[in-house]
């Protein structure tokens, strides 16, 4: 009777918890959490810069210039992000759309000057995102 009772708590616990964690005010809500053989990163989301998938792994690049690869799959981790502000271009590259400082035919160049090839795929997502800022 009572290992009912435990489980019930903790489970009114864990809820309790979430609502905690999922209030607008949180400062955890705009980190992403990257975990590493040294523990856990959390890096702001708005700092994050790029994101490019390889194989079984994900890099993960921010504007400080730093490099986390995790073995997640880019879906799991663009999971975790806004779609109106990080955007696919190509298969295996997802973007901070407002480090975009060119739009080129095939490819992409960011703030860091790196250039990232665009697949025609995902080239009118893009399009329409700066569609209504054009002059």
């Amino acid at each position: 009777m009572k290992q009912n009772n435990v489980i019930k708590l903790n489970h009114v616990k864990v809820v309790s918890i979430k609502k905690e964690i999922l209030k607008p005010n949180n400062p955890f809500l705009d980190k992403l959490y990257v975990p590493s053989a040294e523990g856990i990163h959390l890096v702001k989301k708005m700092d994050i810069l790029r994101i490019e998938s390889s194989g079984n792994y994900t890099h993960i690049f921010t504007k400080s210039l730093k490099k986390y690869t995790v073995s997640k799959t880019m879906k799991s981790v663009i999971s975790k992000l806004e779609d109106d502000v990080f955007i696919r271009i190509h298969h295996s590259h997802v973007i901070n759309a407002s480090e975009i400082t060119f739009i080129g035919n095939s490819n992409i160049e960011l703030s860091d000057e790196s250039i990232l090839p665009m697949s025609r795929t995902y080239k009118s997502r893009i399009i329409s995102l700066i569609e209504p800022i054009k002059y």
